[in-house]
């Protein structure tokens, strides 16, 4: 047995045995500076301040009170190299990160190493008390190392990249990982309830679909960790905590064993001792507001597949999305590949297009000056290299619209621009994103305005339709889910309404009219045309009494607030 002094002068014994149970004066700091009298824990605290002091708590992370330099170093750099993607090459410009970056990870071993710690202590100092919980303890001491790494990296990266810290759309954020990547946790030296995972833990499956495209989704933080983790099973430190806490005495002893049996990691070699750290970067979500037109019939609003006979076919040349979203990129300097997902096929770097409903791929869409526009519609823009300005913006409009830059661009023949695949845009404007989540409520409340070409069985005239087909005057109408959507619409009866109604007979031919009309938002017009099999009544076809058909669809415009 050996001897040692306390500051009370009083001695207390101590096992060879125990001589590696000792945390640095970092952690002890961190773990008891709320204990009094101190002298209680004295025993198991190193305070020699160089490289070789050990600590079964943090294995020599922390020196000194901060990060012993070459893991501070380490993370600089790497921190550097994912921030690079992200930088303005013109000196002197401020970046703007989140208010709360950088978000820190550390790995779980601290938190397996600091409950095994304080309860090794607490019980051999006899100091066992609600206030000395390990799993509390081991809790503050995981977020209290989090806090001290972020003062410390906060202040790097205003030196360095005179960085500002501020809240707001399309800002960077920032993620710390430092894994230990021992085998301990994951070779079997610890039960896995240790590590809040069951025997036969499955992974959760993702329809990828079949059309072969990427959706949008994930997370930069969760990918980072799954690449750290090189396919291990991600664990929490709650799950590890409360999962520790139940086991035996011995099992207890048994870890801890472990853990002083284990070297120091070597600051100087950080990959031999299993330390790696990284870093990811991603800008934040910001969102461009805009007014489209479309004036080809065989154009879709978004990428459309259909399965036929077992496989995956596309209908329509192209769509609004696919014609819009790569000149927004572009403008943004491109979207990011690095925070993805390697294992499926959700990625997070994307510009999602978002519209105020949508037409159907036969359906023109157009505009006119005055009270009536393009459809609104939102871009989305995830983990873009660089925000643009309203000069880029301005570009991307003139590309989308074919156009040469400082053309003005109008709607005199009803649509935007001279962009052979059809689509065409007013204007592109940053909006926030109260903008874009009203965007579905918003055209809930919106006047549609449509021209419908018709075909009757029977011959008509004039008097017939402005007798019958001509209302200044809303006319209620009852619909029943229509038989061509009901495999993706829930089968009900919605109340819409024609608030305005006007038929011209055509000149050539008086089996041919057109139809010009005002609904409420959510009118299926088709379906108001030739009744659906008598599913929407009144129709025209029942007003008409006759048999009718649609042939062509054009929404004229959606009204807008003056």
């Amino acid at each position: 047995m050996t001897m040692n002094e306390v500051s009370d002068g009083t001695s207390v014994n101590k096992s060879n045995e125990d001589e590696h149970v000792t945390a640095c004066s970092t952690c002890a700091s961190i773990l008891f500076d709320h204990l009094e009298p101190r002298f209680m824990v004295d025993r198991w605290i190193n305070n020699k301040n160089s490289a070789d002091c050990w600590c079964m708590v943090c294995s020599g992370v922390w020196l000194n009170g901060k990060l012993s330099q070459r893991v501070l170093s380490d993370i600089e750099h790497r921190l550097g190299t994912a921030l690079k993607p992200y930088l303005n090459e013109e000196s002197g410009i401020k970046i703007s990160l989140s208010k709360l970056a950088p978000s820190i990870s550390l790995p779980v071993d601290l938190a397996i190493r600091s409950f095994s710690f304080i309860d090794f202590v607490t019980k051999e100092s006899q100091l066992e008390s609600s206030a000395l919980s390990p799993q509390s303890l081991a809790m503050k001491y995981i977020q209290k190392s989090k806090d001290m790494l972020r003062t410390e990296l906060r202040e790097h990266l205003k030196v360095k990249y005179n960085a500002e810290f501020c809240s707001g759309d399309g800002i960077l954020d920032v993620h710390i990982a430092i894994n230990v990547l021992q085998p301990c946790l994951f070779s079997g030296r610890f039960p896995s309830s240790v590590l809040g995972l069951s025997e036969t833990q499955r992974l959760r499956k993702r329809y990828r679909g079949s059309h072969g495209l990427k959706s949008q989704g994930g997370d930069p933080r969760v990918n980072l960790e799954k690449r750290n983790q090189n396919k291990q099973p991600s664990v929490s430190y709650t799950k590890v905590l409360q999962s520790i806490s139940a086991l035996s005495k011995e099992e207890k002893t048994n870890i801890l064993q472990w853990i002083k049996s284990q070297p120091l990691i070597d600051p100087q070699n950080l990959k031999s001792s299993g330390v790696k750290c990284s870093a990811a970067v991603w800008r934040r979500p910001f969102y461009l507001f805009g007014r489209y037109t479309k004036k080809r019939r065989d154009v879709s609003q978004t990428p459309f597949f259909v399965v036929e006979a077992g496989k995956c076919k596309r209908l329509g040349v192209t769509s609004v999305e696919e014609q819009i979203c790569p000149s927004v990129s572009e403008a943004c300097g491109g979207i990011s590949e690095l925070n993805n997902s390697n294992d499926d096929d959700t990625i997070f770097g994307f510009v999602k297009f978002h519209a105020s409903g949508r037409e159907d791929m036969d359906v023109l869409m157009s505009a006119s000056n005055g009270k009536r526009s393009g459809r609104p519609f939102v871009c989305e823009v995830i983990d873009a290299f660089r925000k643009p300005d309203q000069q880029d913006l301005s570009l991307a409009v003139h590309k989308i619209n074919a156009m040469n830059e400082g053309d003005e661009i109008t709607s005199e023949d009803g649509f935007f621009g001279q962009n052979l695949n059809g689509v065409g845009v007013d204007s592109l404007s940053f909006c926030d994103s109260s903008r874009f989540s009203g965007l579905q409520g918003e055209t809930e409340q919106k006047v549609k305005h449509y021209r419908c070409r018709c075909w009757s069985d029977m011959p008509l005239n004039q008097e017939q339709l402005d007798s019958f087909l001509f209302s200044e005057e809303p006319i209620k109408i009852m619909q029943m889910t229509p038989i061509r959507v009901m495999h993706r619409r829930a089968l009900c009866t919605r109340e819409k309404f024609i608030l305005k109604m006007k038929a011209t007979l055509d000149k050539t031919n008086n089996h041919w009219f057109t139809i010009d009309l005002s609904t409420s938002a959510g009118t299926y017009v088709k379906e108001f045309c030739h009744s659906d099999c008598g599913r929407t009544s009144p129709s025209v076809s029942s007003l008409l009494n006759r048999k009718v058909d649609i042939v062509q669809l054009d929404c004229m415009g959606i009204a807008v607030d003056s």
